[in-house]
């Protein structure tokens, strides 16, 4: 399936807006607002053979339509049923008693019961319900097979249901098609006269005519709010600890050591590569600090992809990530910085750093004295970080950020937008804890179907991906190609050691 492009998206303010959002449509969930409208038609259909459902399903929905309001159609949903006034509802229960039972209370009254504000409630006689030995563990039991059932809206069987409905309003004279559509000719042969294509199609036009009527009668979602609500009441969450969210294969275990081993070395070469750039370079001793920017990003860069490939808990779904987005950032950073050569660059970098340094001084002085830093300071050991004396009082606070381009800019300067769009950007989330990391890393799925498999905390670990250590490898390997051209670093003098060939989505 290919997706709107990019360019195709139009711009408001911050937000990219998709093609489909810019035209006037209101979305509707099948699962969330739909499925429990068709409980009642389900149940009827598993009660009985599809001939005498089919009578049952027309004789119900024409005997209350009379009774209803006619400004709509009754089409069977469980919402049609509140429609009907109080006087009606006592003449059908009075005059239809027969139909009620058969129809409405056999197939479906042991499910309803569990729901006593349904719209649908008035249906179950009174002297039925004293004659039931009700269990409601098998009910609920039932229930739970049956919304399992009908979950996915676009298989065949959800196709089916819907077209019963369809097949009401043409029946009603509520829907005129062209004689010249193909559809026309092959509802009547629907479902079983048609090959699996003509039956796909009928079912494609059933879910395109049946869901905006749906739209427009059940308005306020008012039933599929009370059940989906009431379900979290009446059944617990149920969790599987070991539930695979990314259905993965597990990583056999010599090839674990294999790629453990590749890696440890990998890290070692560029350990080593390090401690021979640190003997082979020359600092300027008069001005150094341009010199100690340069070492220090590109040490960082050593030991975070040192620290990702040596530690196997650093390739988990969520700290893998976090990780590539400090590797991805620190790369973009010194591959520019190199890049561009500018004195200022570099002492912008700094009196940044400076200014976050006095800032947090500032803050322990003037508002939170009690509190401890995250790596222990003082305020004394700050100002001595500063230069000591009145040197702080001499550094400027930036509440900005160092340099005037955004990341973006940067990794386009450096021909690094792929890092950009594919590392950099993406793992934010993980950093900041938005919606995309916590989904995959900290929440896993209710596997109860009647909770409409929510999510819910998740307390195992999350999976190990191989991925995260071939991308530290390429990111190290930018920074040194980077160093090479524009430092003059020497070559590694031991190639990286090649991974075996491993897909992540049949591995972890």
């Amino acid at each position: 399936m290919s997706y709107s492009g990019i360019d195709e998206h139009e711009r408001y303010k911050k937000i990219l807006v998709s093609p489909i959002n810019r035209l006037p449509i209101n979305l509707v969930s099948w699962t969330r607002d739909l499925l429990p409208e068709f409980l009642w038609i389900e149940y009827l259909r598993q009660a009985y053979n599809e001939l005498v459902f089919l009578e049952l399903y027309t004789e119900v929905t024409q005997c209350i339509s009379s009774y209803a309001d006619g400004s709509t159609n009754f089409l069977g949903f469980i919402s049609d049923f509140g429609r009907i006034s109080d006087d009606k509802k006592k003449e059908i229960l009075i005059d239809h008693k027969e139909l009620v039972v058969t129809a409405f209370a056999e197939p479906f009254g042991q499910i309803l019961i569990l729901y006593p504000k349904s719209p649908a409630a008035w249906l179950l006689p009174e002297n039925w319900i004293a004659k039931q030995s009700f269990d409601k563990n098998a009910s609920l039991s039932s229930l739970k097979a049956t919304v399992e059932k009908l979950f996915q809206g676009k298989d065949p069987y959800s196709g089916y249901l819907r077209m019963i409905p369809l097949r009401r309003l043409f029946e009603s004279g509520k829907i005129f098609l062209p004689k010249t559509l193909k559809i026309v000719e092959l509802l009547p042969k629907y479902p079983h006269n048609l090959s699996d294509e003509d039956r796909s199609f009928c079912e494609s036009f059933g879910r395109a005519i049946v869901t905006p009527i749906m739209q427009e009668n059940l308005a306020d979602r008012g039933w599929s709010k009370y059940f989906w609500r009431r379900n979290f009441e009446l059944s617990p969450c149920e969790n599987f600890e070991n539930q695979d969210r990314f259905r993965l294969k597990p990583l056999d275990e010599e090839l674990f050591r294999e790629i453990y081993m590749i890696c440890s070395i990998n890290a070692e070469i560029l350990n080593e590569y390090l401690a021979k750039i640190a003997k082979a370079y020359i600092i300027d001793l008069y001005s150094p600090e341009k010199d100690e920017i340069i070492l220090g990003l590109f040490s960082r860069i050593v030991r975070l992809t040192s620290l990702i490939l040596s530690n196997p808990l650093m390739w988990s779904y969520d700290l893998s990530r976090i990780m590539l987005r400090c590797l991805s950032d620190t790369t973009i950073t010194f591959c520019y910085l190199i890049k561009k050569n500018d004195d200022k660059l570099f002492q912008g970098f700094i009196d940044y750093g400076k200014g976050k340094e006095k800032l947090l001084l500032l803050h322990l002085q003037d508002t939170h004295p009690e509190i401890d830093t995250a790596s222990g300071e003082s305020i004394d050991q700050l100002a001595l970080n500063l230069g000591g004396g009145f040197s702080p009082a001499f550094v400027d606070i930036n509440l900005g950020d160092w340099k005037d381009v955004s990341a973006r800019d940067m990794a386009n300067e450096c021909n690094l937008m792929e890092i950009y769009r594919i590392i950099y950007d993406p793992t934010s989330s993980d950093i900041h804890g938005s919606w995309t990391s916590i989904k995959n890393a900290n929440l896993t799925y209710c596997v109860n179907p009647l909770h409409r498999y929510h999510r819910i905390p998740q307390n195992s670990e999350p999976p190990v991906f191989l991925q995260p250590v071939k991308i530290a490898i390429e990111l190290a390997g930018k920074a040194i190609q980077a160093s090479y051209e524009l430092l003059h670093f020497p070559k590694l003098e031991k190639p990286f050691v090649d991974l075996p060939q491993i897909d992540d989505k049949e591995n972890s």
